[in-house]
């Protein structure tokens, strides 16, 4: 086996690892392709967006877990696994029938219907507010998607700093494309680079407190690729692509074998969401054919988990050289982050 192929089986494991009481489910958004395109934009847009906004916030976890920069020519190598939480507010969305064009829901009392992040059972009935259309395409019902059942978002990835002159401390984190074992039939993969400079050195007095104090910045990559389920060869697929940054001011206080640390300040960043492929679709204006095909019906942009970030955490050394670290996200969208690796010097 290629150091490649051992690098993404060890990740594999660390995630089933992390996530032992998730089990795989299908994320399948294709039902809510459905109606003229603005229904379509609006259910695909309650349904992904949650997930979009996730994804974007939970990049920007996990970059450091101390203010104080690494020496020149001092490396560390590390494991960073990350669990988002997602707040209740984040897992179902409501329906409003003003805002549907060709469609109207079976049960008007009954509108509100699961995320991404909702239950695993289906979605409010919806059918086509159309009677003239033939073939009883008009008293046609569907069920919006199911959730995939958790709260939950793990990533993982790897990690790396190297001390450089000027007391600045270069990061880099990187995953390559490896299956979620949450979900059925999905990869993604990972980059991100950031910079790390001590403040303590050159403000006057602060070399004199027994904090370190630096400013941090890091943007990351992220991309996803799931394939739909029972798309009978029409290539349906949904897509993520992920482009997120954050400023922290970072402080922290070692005791001996323990640093705790705390970093506050802005997370920004967008997901494209895309659903890619084949959808058999009903145009309610074509009374002759309303049966039809649609081609990548889906593609918008999230940027609703953009806002003020914090975190509180812990690092312990052990042996001089391996370090284990957790800290907590407080923010929009909440995380776990820990970190395990080993610090060296040239």
């Amino acid at each position: 086996m290629t150091t490649t192929g051992l690098l993404r089986l060890s990740l594999v494991a660390v995630l089933l690892a992390a996530s032992p009481v998730l089990r795989a489910q299908s994320l399948n958004p294709a039902p809510a392709v459905a109606g003229v395109q603005s229904d379509i934009n609006y259910l695909t847009g309650g349904y992904l967006r949650p997930l979009g906004e996730a994804v974007t916030a939970g990049l920007n976890n996990g970059w450091y877990h101390r203010a104080k920069s690494y020496p020149f020519g001092s490396f560390s190598i590390s494991l960073e696994p990350t669990v988002g939480l997602i707040p209740d507010a984040q897992t179902s969305f409501t329906i409003r029938p003003e805002n549907l064009s060709e469609l109207e829901l079976v049960n008007p009392s009954d509108n509100v219907t699961p995320t991404a992040f909702g239950p695993n059972e289906a979605g409010v009935q919806l059918k086509y507010d159309n009677q003239s259309l033939p073939l009883g395409a008009g008293d046609r019902t569907f069920s919006m998607p199911a959730g995939y059942g958790f709260q939950l978002l793990p990533l993982v990835h790897l990690s790396a700093a190297v001390g450089l002159p000027g007391h600045n401390t270069l990061r880099l984190r990187y995953l390559p494309s490896v299956p979620v074992p949450t979900l059925d039939r999905t990869d993604y993969a990972l980059f991100g680079l950031g910079l790390q400079h001590s403040l303590t050195e050159w403000i006057p007095g602060l070399s004199a407190l027994p904090l370190h104090i630096s400013l941090m910045g890091g943007y990351s990559q992220f991309s996803l690729e799931q394939e739909l389920p029972g798309n009978n060869n029409q290539q349906q697929a949904l897509k993520l692509n992920t482009q997120s940054w954050t400023g922290r001011l970072l402080v922290s206080k070692e005791i001996h074998f323990l640093t705790l640390y705390a970093g506050i300040g802005y997370n920004g960043g967008h997901t494209r969401i895309q659903m890619k492929g084949s959808y058999r679709w009903v145009d309610p204006l074509d009374l002759n054919n309303p049966e039809k095909t649609i081609e990548d019906p889906v593609d918008f942009t999230t940027t609703g988990s953009n806002g003020i970030y914090g975190n509180l955490g812990m690092r312990l050394k052990f042996l001089k050289v391996i370090f284990l670290a957790a800290d907590y996200t407080l923010g929009p969208y909440p995380a776990l982050s820990a970190s395990l690796g080993t610090q060296l010097k040239l």
